[in-house]
């Protein structure tokens, strides 16, 4: 072999080599930039004030497993993120809740969105009224249901004075 054909080989070698590396250094810019997207997600579901649960959406179960929540969950359930994966929504949902809208699941399914009250428990065991905004949803080619889980304790509590105050005017109107 020649001297210019070994300068050759060897420049075309080193050009190989360059180009494996450029393809590595474009993959890792990939990834980077894909991470950077993940953790722009998780800013954005965490900064949400209200609590917000992904579900498993399987039309063939009543077992929804909680996939994912935001900080708000975490704090309003007084669970871990980690120990909320490990459940599913029947684990959170009081017994005693109102059952939701008859036709709940299939309005989801045509996209619409359904409003409905349940009673939360939390880590502790207590209780507590929620309004839930659900749909369905897809994510990375998988149905979900996607929730937003408003505290209404307060609201309730409002509502329940209320009626007290108007049985009370009510009684005051019948003694007079």
């Amino acid at each position: 072999m020649s001297q210019t054909d070994a300068t050759r080989h060897d420049a075309q070698t080193e050009l190989t080599k360059a180009r494996q590396r450029i393809a590595e250094l474009e993959k890792q810019l990939e990834q980077a930039r894909s991470v950077t997207g993940v953790e722009y997600q998780r800013l954005l579901i965490d900064s949400i004030p209200d609590a917000l649960f992904i579900l498993s959406y399987d039309e063939t179960t009543d077992t929804h497993q909680v996939v994912d929540v935001n900080e708000s969950t975490c704090n309003l359930l007084g669970y871990e993120r980690d120990e909320l994966l490990k459940l599913t929504i029947q684990d959170i949902d009081d017994p005693a809740s109102p059952v939701g809208p008859p036709d709940m699941f299939e309005r989801m399914r045509s996209g619409a969105p359904v409003v409905f009250e349940r009673i939360h428990r939390r880590r502790d065991g207590s209780t507590l009224p929620v309004e839930v905004h659900a749909r369905v949803g897809e994510i990375r080619g998988r149905q979900v249901i996607i929730s937003v889980v408003r505290d209404i304790a307060r609201r309730k509590t409002m509502e329940q004075d209320l009626r007290r105050f108007e049985a009370a005017i009510r009684q005051t109107e019948d003694a007079v």
